[in-house]
């Protein structure tokens, strides 16, 4: 098994290591890995920070007093964008 952390930070030895096995495409598959591996990392954290940001308003929502009233009313649609878009990151996750 492959540890990540190890072929990001030392992507040329497995390169190097795959071209010994005779693997086709070595260079190319080491880089696809690193590249998708980063995507998802980078994923992961915009979907951590909306999922604070949420956190955060929610908790705003919840000590609000009128509950009627148009800011009430807007922040809660923001709140729900929201966890629309950490959905969309967790499908795009699991493709």
């Amino acid at each position: 098994m492959i540890n990540l952390k190890n072929l990001r930070d030392n992507p040329s030895f497995y390169k190097k290591k795959y071209k010994e096995r005779f693997v086709k495409n070595s260079d190319q598959l080491v880089d696809d890995i690193v590249s998708l591996d980063s995507s998802i990392r980078q994923i992961l954290e915009k979907q951590q920070k909306l999922q604070e940001e949420r956190n955060k308003i929610s908790k705003e929502l919840s000590i609000s007093k009128d509950k009627k009233s148009e800011q009430f009313l807007t922040v809660s649609k923001k709140v729900l964008n929201i966890k629309n878009e950490i959905e969309n990151y967790e499908k795009n996750l699991t493709e």
